[in-house]
């Protein structure tokens, strides 16, 4: 990846990496992308591998492979082919509601995220409390403005 010099953050104001087309459709994705059950666990997997977790470390979690992870992730594997179990404590452990995974109904969230989760969110924001205090505050408030927002 190259930096370039004359793209920086109105926060930070460092040089920040260029963003290439297409690098991030995950990230883009609209409600359309995710209308079946198996664009919905391929963007759960996504946006946990995003989060920093590795496919071996949540799959030792889970109970299943990398490999098995990977499938899902690049949807190779209809959902209704999957254990039950394992369905379960992939939610359990991503803090995706099971209702919104299967049907597409409710929040895309349970109520209860798993506690190393939050763990790592806090890991996190100390370390940018700590490195990049001015980028915290812009966190907190891009947090406290989705949280005004009413539950999808």
């Amino acid at each position: 990846m190259r930096f370039h010099s004359n793209i920086v953050s109105p926060v930070t104001i460092h040089p920040q990496v260029r963003l290439h087309r297409g690098a991030y459709p995950h990230v883009m994705s609209n409600e359309r992308d995710l209308e079946t059950a198996k664009a919905r666990l391929a963007w759960a997997v996504q946006r946990l591998e995003l989060s920093g977790i590795s496919l071996t470390a949540l799959g030792m979690k889970v109970g299943c492979s990398h490999a098995t992870l990977s499938h899902w992730k690049g949807g190779k594997t209809a959902v209704e082919n999957i254990k039950v179990g394992l369905l379960s404590a992939f939610c359990e452990h991503s803090g995706v509601s099971m209702p919104w995974l299967l049907k597409g109904e409710g929040p895309r969230f349970s109520r209860y995220i798993s506690s190393e989760l939050v763990a790592g969110l806090a890991h996190k924001l100390a370390v940018m409390e700590r490195d990049a205090p001015d980028t915290l505050s812009v966190v907190v408030r891009m947090i406290d403005a989705a949280a005004d927002k009413p539950p999808q």
